[in-house]
């Protein structure tokens, strides 16, 4: 048996209701929060994603672009369901945008998965040559 936490580590005070809501078209912002979830249980403390940390100058200008606030460090979000980073044994990635994989370091003895097909997306189009 598993048990399974949301734990908020950042959030974006207003996006346009319209990003979520396609028929809410003028309707103001509404908060949304930046998460990961942890299942624990049979013997594994296991992520579904694991965040941004800020570090990476390209991911920091994400971060800004995004008025992402409120951030805060694995240590403190694992610490409220009573676990560390380094005790997290599996990180399994939902898809390979900035804010659900760009904090690998801080889980530095799980193994990590990621759907071949995104990898592969994702290798192409690192490939491409740069637009101007």
């Amino acid at each position: 048996m598993y048990s399974m936490y949301l734990l908020e580590y950042s959030y974006i005070p207003g996006l346009p209701c319209s990003l979520f809501l396609s028929t809410e078209h003028n309707k103001g912002n509404m908060p949304v929060t930046y998460t990961y979830t942890a299942l624990v249980g049979e013997g594994h403390n296991i992520l579904v994603d694991c965040g941004t940390d800020n570090s990476d100058p390209i991911c920091k200008a994400f971060c800004d672009r995004d008025d992402v606030t409120g951030w805060q460090p694995p240590e403190a979000v694992l610490a409220k369901i009573g676990l560390t980073p380094e005790e997290i044994d599996t990180v399994i990635f939902t898809h390979a945008h900035y804010d659900h994989l760009d904090n690998l370091e801080a889980f530095s003895r799980a193994h990590y998965y990621i759907q071949s097909r995104e990898l592969m997306g994702w290798l192409w189009a690192a490939g491409l040559d740069k637009r101007t």
